[in-house]
């Protein structure tokens, strides 16, 4: 789909092999930022800072207000939370049952190995784990997402294995996103990754030199959440600009762009895609550069190349080739989909991408999407969380009150030092009044009346709710 004038189609990628990598890397990160806008349009985006709000028991403003020197309650309960963690438990505990099955007896071992060997691979690599996180994302926030990938763990050797990779609704922007909301379809998807220098040093050791730290340490979602919203959203997205990283464990932020690049192959000459320029030694022992073959290469065909479409066996035994015209679609100079890789300041990659099936190898979970947009599962249940706390606080505010309420005293017959120093809700206090020397009954008397001091049933009640509470939050009569 590439545009011999770029500066009228930006819409469109720029041309393999035809543009510089800036040109490239510049397009990359601006669909980044039109996915961001995407994402932030979602309905259920604002939701997300107020839901770990909710989770992490941080109170509102106006609550912190009321608060201050301990002059009201700070109870609280985390209903919510618990049905959360029992809801993200029950669909990540996902029992793996292989599948593989064969009715010939002599083929009957080799499915029991693969039944053997899917399980060893959903156990030694903790897939349910991996899962869980991306499950918790869900809960919280409009989706989440796991990666699958094929890859060596940094820093063992070996082989690679296939693992996944959970990732949140902020890792994810796409742009060219259909009605249907398919990340499959849509034009571009891009999963951004904050990785250890080390890491991304493991993963692309020919770029060592570019890859250097732009950011200090992510920090976790309990300090972004007190920041601005547009300080949150910079924070998790960056906003271009390396940042002076720190010393502890600097990080480096790449970029995975798939694009559905449709461009066609109308040259005069065949494509080589994905081979790779190595040195490799000669007749002689010589290192010379040479183009080598990937898991990833193949060759594209020009408009009208003849190709070979069948083999037939002719009568001296030899095998004859029907040839015809290669078509449009036989040309496509991504038969998947074209891998961008890039930091915010260089292009790491740009080329065919890893895996053969061609599509983005990203699974979305989602518990309340819409046609319209996607939803967490606090979403209806945040405003009854909130009310039920603001219930609990009454009621504990209200037992506060009773022993220790706010009284009125004479300015006249007693001083403001003494009415403060007066505890209703501590014992043995004395405190000396003028009264009636003559009136025995009056020369020592309680400063409160006994019914001030009875703890009333609905008491006990409360104290028994708020038991409870505390057993079901913690699921110990589960």
């Amino acid at each position: 789909m590439a545009d011999d004038n770029p500066k009228e189609r930006m819409w469109q990628v720029p041309a393999y092999k035809r543009a510089s990598d800036t040109d490239v890397r510049t397009w990359a990160k601006n669909q980044v930022d039109d996915g961001r806008a995407y994402f932030e349009a979602n309905p259920g985006y604002e939701q997300l800072e107020e839901s770990i709000r909710l989770l992490s028991g941080q109170p509102s403003d106006r609550l912190v207000a009321k608060q201050r020197d301990n002059r009201y309650t700070r109870v609280r309960t985390d209903r919510a939370k618990r049905n959360l963690r029992e809801m993200v438990n029950s669909l990540a505990d996902i029992r793996y049952a292989p599948g593989f099955h064969s009715d010939a007896n002599e083929t009957q071992a080799t499915a029991e190995t693969l039944n053997k060997c899917g399980a060893h691979w959903y156990v030694d690599t903790f897939a349910d784990t991996k899962i869980k996180k991306a499950v918790q994302w869900m809960a919280i926030s409009p989706c989440g997402w796991v990666e699958i990938a094929f890859r060596r763990q940094p820093g063992k050797r070996g082989k690679a294995d296939i693992d996944l990779i959970p990732h949140s609704a902020f890792d994810v922007v796409m742009t060219g996103v259909p009605e249907s909301g398919d990340h499959q379809e849509a034009y571009t998807v891009t999963i951004i990754k904050d990785l250890p220098v080390y890491y991304a040093h493991a993963l692309w050791p020919d770029h060592q030199r570019v890859l250097r730290p732009d950011r200090e340490t992510p920090r976790g979602w309990m300090e972004k959440v007190k920041e601005l919203g547009a300080e949150v959203v910079n924070s998790v997205f960056g906003d271009g600009t390396p940042v002076k990283a720190t010393a502890k464990n600097p990080t480096c932020r790449l970029y995975y762009q798939y694009v559905l690049d449709l461009s066609i192959n109308h040259g005069k000459s065949e494509m080589r895609m994905g081979y790779e320029k190595r040195q490799v030694p000669d007749a002689t022992g010589i290192p010379r550069e040479q183009e080598v073959e990937t898991p990833w290469s193949y060759r594209v065909p020009y408009v009208g190349q003849p190709i070979p479409v069948r083999y037939e066996r002719g009568v001296d035994g030899k095998e004859i080739a029907t040839y015809r015209l290669a078509e449009p679609e036989d040309c496509r100079i991504f038969p998947g989909r074209r891998l961008i890789v890039f930091t915010d300041t260089d292009l790491i990659y740009d080329g065919p991408m890893f895996d053969w099936h061609g599509m983005v190898p990203l699974i979305k979970l989602s518990a309340d999407e819409w046609p319209f947009g996607s939803f967490s599962m606090l979403h209806d249940v945040a405003p009854l969380h909130e009310a039920v706390n603001e219930i609990d606080r009454i009621s504990h505010q209200t037992v506060r009150n009773r022993f220790a309420p706010s009284m009125l005293y004479n300015i006249k017959a007693f001083t403001r030092e003494k009415a403060k120093a007066l505890r209703t809700d501590v014992q043995d206090q004395r405190v000396g009044y003028n009264g009636d020397a003559g009136d025995a009954s009056k020369v020592v008397h309680p400063l409160l009346s006994e019914k001030f001091n009875t703890i009333e049933p609905w008491i006990s009640d409360y104290r028994k709710y708020l038991d409870d509470t505390m057993d079901y939050e913690m699921g110990v009569r589960d």
